[in-house]
């Protein structure tokens, strides 16, 4: 699994792209990580199902600090 976290400075928002690449997956992991908002990010534009290339999902930052990123500072949330 990767995962990048991307901040809009304006809105003083983020969120959190975590992309998982196994090729032993043989269906979506549905919900697995966090309330999936991939469908309100216009720039997420691709099939963020197709377990071939690779699922995707798309978490408010400040909804998975405490428990899978613990770690973050501040300044990324």
């Amino acid at each position: 699994m990767t995962w990048k976290v991307v901040k809009d400075p304006d809105l003083g928002s983020s969120v959190t792209i975590f992309m998982i690449n196994n090729p032993h997956l043989t269906s979506f992991p549905e919900n697995a990580l966090c309330d999936d908002i991939c469908s309100l990010i216009r720039w997420v534009d691709w099939d963020v199902k197709d377990i071939h290339k690779g699922v995707t999902f798309c978490c408010f930052t400040s909804d998975i600090r405490n428990s899978l990123l613990p770690f973050l500072p501040d300044a990324a949330v």
